[in-house]
């Protein structure tokens, strides 16, 4: 893991110089340097001054980091993103939460009171059935989720669109900072970009034991995150909406496509079996999730 500012430094020069891909490969493909400072050390990339400016003001922030080939790195990240696994997290709380077994909710921006209730109230649930609550700081049913476990007393990991350092929680942490775990693998300084989106998906897919879908329609983000969950054999869940709900169809198909339904309000059984189910062995399963969830025709 990165503590040291000077490793810091060395760490985001290289992450901007060489990019994700061929600074995993570097990691990858070397040979003596079994962590993040000593790759940096023996790599002896030039570290520019604004990567100096940039990595003080992660420190003083409480931001650290770590690599792909530190022991810490995450094991369900690492195990099914692959050739895709970030080559460099940088992160700000508690690390000792990514070990934590943890569910994501998740779901539209622009919910209903129904979506939002649901959301909140499975991440109550969660928290009081030990488990963390994950999902990917979007407006909406991610916001509901994230609040939702800081204000049953539980802990939260948010997985960002963003580089740590323009990190804005859309959330109300409230006395929970302790209890909130940010994590990023995108390069700090640099703007946001649309892929980071779907990258974002895919950390918050490969993490978590298991995904519940508050509320959703027939396109957006949602649906690529569960693409990836299904890929990876993590275990989904719906929540049941009125037939006259304009989300119904996208329920309904998320369900004909091996989603559990699950009733608007958590029960002690459900429960059971939302954490059961995601406490099951890590599987194997990666297809292609290239494609949209549903057919381009499928949507009313």
């Amino acid at each position: 893991m990165i503590h040291d500012i000077d490793d810091l430094t060395r760490l985001i020069a290289a992450h901007r110089a060489r990019g994700d891909a061929r600074l995993r490969n570097l990691m990858l493909d070397w040979r003596g340097a079994t962590n993040g400072p000593a790759f940096l050390r023996a790599l002896n990339i030039p570290a520019p001054h604004a990567a100096r400016v940039i990595s003080e003001i992660l420190h003083a922030s409480g931001i650290r980091a770590l690599t792909l080939i530190d022991a810490e790195y995450p094991a369900r990240i690492k195990h099914f993103l692959r050739n895709g696994a970030p080559p460099v997290i940088y992160f700000r709380g508690a690390w000792k939460l990514i070990k934590e077994p943890s569910v994501s909710i998740i779901g539209t921006r622009r919910p209903a009171a129904s979506g939002v209730a649901s959301a909140r109230a499975y991440a109550a649930a969660l928290v009081a059935a030990g488990r963390a609550v994950a999902s990917g700081n979007a407006r909406g049913i991610d916001a509901a989720a994230h609040e939702g476990a800081l204000e049953a007393g539980g802990a939260t990991i948010v997985f960002p669109p963003t580089p740590i350092d323009s990190y804005e929680p859309s959330f109300h942490v409230h006395a929970g900072g302790k209890r909130v775990l940010v994590v990023s693998g995108f390069v700090p300084g640099l703007e946001t970009e649309l892929w980071h989106f779907q990258a974002r998906n895919q950390l918050v897919a490969a993490h978590a034991g298991a995904a519940i879908v508050a509320e959703t329609g027939a396109r957006g983000g949602t649906l690529n995150t569960v693409g990836r969950a299904r890929a990876y054999g993590r275990p989904l869940f719906v929540v049941k909406v009125p037939r006259d709900s304009p989300r119904a169809f996208a329920h309904g198909q998320l369900a004909a496509g091996g989603a559990e339904m699950i009733p608007p309000m958590p029960g002690a059984a459900i429960m059971r079996q939302i954490v059961n189910r995601a406490d099951e062995p890590m599987t194997d399963a990666l297809d292609d999730t290239t494609h949209d969830f549903f057919p381009s025709d499928a949507a009313p």
